[in-house]
């Protein structure tokens, strides 16, 4: 296994536990979202001696360099291999085209999904596996009140989640619009701002330092580092908060599954971005109703203000409707897990 953005490297850890409850022996170079620890002779050498390679879809050339070079060791050595492609518009990603006639598998998060990836890789089974990430989504141990009480907010407060990318310039206009929207807002006494870092972030926490001193608008960065410090997981600070603001994650929509208001903000720069990754003019989260788009800070204070009030009401029926719970919790894991053992026993 490889894979180096967070959510797929989430999902393929799933994955590696259920083949090693069933005696497959694994070798997982999984980043979570940061640079790879293994070296890339290592890598070679698991690729070369395996029977099967499995592979996330990372966001970019550069992001995605040890599974492009996992990939070309596989086809240099006949060894079979299938990706993972963990949002809307993955399996479009061009710098994995040269591999798509001889991919064996590819898992994707719908029909419509597999539909669009199944013209991309004639010769792959493509299975409308589920995101095993979103399946968990909808489980949350901590209890709103108890989050927002190690944080030490009190019942008037509201708190607004914003996730964050892995760009600086991407992120400071996300973070920046954040804050002119809540200062337009009668409201912004309550707020409370919590600005997400990603984990692959390699920034240091110094660059978005202004935004933290804006003057009169409550604002707090962190980190998965100091989610875990206090005993939790980042899906319990989405459980909790009043308002989700993503920008083409899975946290947006891990917060749609947990039917909370949820906002994608689009920059320029983030706008392009989106659409060179997904090939998606419309992010399908916003097409689908389960998320609002906003362009600047204008428009956002206004989807602010509309989604706490009666707007949300028709967001959550969408959400109900495009992300029902599931009858399991691992549904996604059993499908690719089978299907993982049928094409090693084949």
């Amino acid at each position: 296994m490889v894979a180096r953005d967070l959510a797929p490297s989430r999902a393929l850890e799933m994955v590696r536990q259920k083949l090693s409850e069933r005696g497959i022996e694994v070798s997982a170079h999984l980043g979570g979202g940061k640079p790879l620890v293994s070296s890339s002779d290592q890598i070679e050498s698991d690729v070369q001696n395996s029977n099967l390679l499995f592979l996330g879809m990372s966001c970019s050339p550069e992001l995605a360099k040890e599974e492009i070079g996992a990939t070309k060791v596989a086809v240099e050595h006949g060894v079979r291999f299938g990706f993972y492609a963990d949002l809307f518009g993955t399996s479009s990603r061009t710098f994995f085209t040269p591999f798509r006639g001889q991919t064996s598998f590819v898992f994707v998060i719908s029909e419509e999904e597999a539909k669009s990836t199944r013209r991309l890789f004639p010769n792959a089974e493509v299975v409308p596996s589920g995101n095993p990430v979103l399946e968990g989504a909808f489980t949350v141990l901590k209890s709103n009140a108890e989050v927002r009480a190690l944080f030490g907010l009190e019942e008037k407060d509201l708190l607004m989640y914003c996730t964050a990318g892995k760009d600086l310039e991407v992120n400071r206009l996300h973070f920046r619009a954040v804050v002119e929207a809540v200062s337009l807002l009668c409201t912004k006494e309550r707020w409370k701002i919590f600005f997400m870092l990603h984990p692959g972030d390699q920034n240091p926490p110094s660059a978005y330092e202004d935004f933290i001193q804006t003057e009169g608008i409550w604002v707090r960065l962190i980190s998965s580092k100091d989610v875990k410090v206090k005993g939790l997981a980042s899906l319990d600070l989405i459980s909790a908060c009043d308002l989700m603001i993503a920008a083409v994650s899975t946290s947006g929509i891990e917060a749609a599954c947990l039917r909370k208001p949820v906002i994608d903000f689009f920059s320029e720069p983030g706008l392009k971005r989106m659409r060179e990754q997904t090939g998606y003019e419309v992010w399908p989260p916003v097409a689908f109703g389960v998320s609002r788009a906003a362009h600047n800070c204008q428009e956002l204070a206004c989807a602010i203000d509309d989604l706490m009030s009666s707007g949300f009401n028709a967001m959550r029926v969408r959400q109900e409707a495009c992300f029902p719970k599931p009858a399991t919790a691992d549904a996604a894991v059993k499908s690719m897990t089978d299907t993982i053992m049928k094409i090693l026993n084949s």
